[in-house]
């Protein structure tokens, strides 16, 4: 009898160091409790169809997070700190567990909060990675049949039970086949996606000034583009557009527009055109200043392949 209580004492103790390690572990910010799973971070996987990470930033640096794009779809799921996600134009206020999706292109920052911890997950993939069982493409249309801008977001309430969020927090467990580890939960959680898509209100978009503004643009980036033309278009003054366009995207309309000009020349040069020719069709002036420019952004010359 004396035996038992003594392995069940052991067996109690031992349990008792195992949850002190792991509270440590949580607070010296190696690990994460998401759902009742411990995500140790940071984790990172890189290939050429997608790359994941899980990272958190101490004491974040707003500097740090300025407007950019992809040239593959995006999943991000804030979970912790404090921050307003803005994405061409509209602005949502995060919280813990909520999901953003991006397409290619689609322009985004965050306004951090530095006086708190930031920790996030993020996906980005290839368009093409399940082409061949979704020909149709319909696990993209939450990314694709929307304005830029519009239905980023997905809560908890979108969706009709937790099965995504497992299948989003099993992305980033650790095991032999990574890569593998993660297709066979992303597939899952795209569909889930879409459910939760197709469940959206049909009518719920914007037809702001400021996004009317950024659809402009877009449809116009291969055109001459200035700020007397945007002006002129929409009956406001310069420093009306200047702020307000700061204020929706976090840059100046010329950071913006070079941006998606230079994601455009990446995907024709992509598609096997010659940089010596695209870059007037892609709105520069002249090639050494869309050089620069492209080497600045994307770290090699147009002409090297990424």
């Amino acid at each position: 009898m004396f035996k038992l209580y003594l392995v069940a004492e052991i067996i109690k103790i031992a349990y008792i160091i195992l949850i002190v390690k792991i509270i440590l572990q949580i607070l010296s910010f190696n690990a994460i409790l998401i759902n009742g799973d411990i995500m140790i971070y940071p984790f990172a996987f890189n290939s050429d169809i997608l790359s994941v990470h899980l990272t958190q930033d101490k004491t974040p640096n707003k500097n740090d997070f300025r407007l950019h794009t992809h040239d593959k779809c995006e999943i991000y799921s804030f979970l912790g700190g404090k921050g307003c996600f803005k994405i061409e134009g509209s602005s949502y206020n995060l919280h813990r567990g909520d999901i953003l999706i991006m397409r290619p292109g689609e322009a985004h920052f965050i306004d951090i909060d530095p006086s708190l911890p930031y920790t996030r997950l993020a996906v980005h993939f290839d368009s093409e990675i399940f082409s061949a069982i979704d020909r149709d493409n319909q696990l993209l249309l939450p990314f694709t049949k929307r304005k830029n801008g519009i239905l980023n977001l997905y809560t908890s309430s979108n969706f009709q039970n937790t099965n995504y969020s497992l299948y989003l927090n099993n992305i980033f467990l650790k095991t032999e086949n990574q890569e593998m580890q993660i297709i066979s939960n992303l597939l899952p959680f795209l569909n889930e996606l879409k459910t939760a898509f197709d469940a959206r209100e049909t009518g719920e978009h914007s037809n702001s000034l400021m996004q009317r503004i950024l659809d402009y643009i877009n449809s116009r980036l291969t055109e001459n583009i200035s700020l007397e033309i945007i002006c002129e278009e929409f009956f406001i003054s310069k420093p009306h557009l200047c702020r307000i366009f700061r204020q929706a995207t976090g840059s100046t309309v010329w950071e913006y527009v070079t941006a998606k000009r230079l994601l455009l020349a990446k995907e024709l040069i992509a598609g096997g055109a010659s940089p010596t020719k695209i870059y007037t069709e892609c709105g520069f002036g002249d090639y050494s200043a869309f050089y620069r420019a492209y080497k600045k952004r994307f770290g090699i010359s147009p002409i090297q392949k990424l």
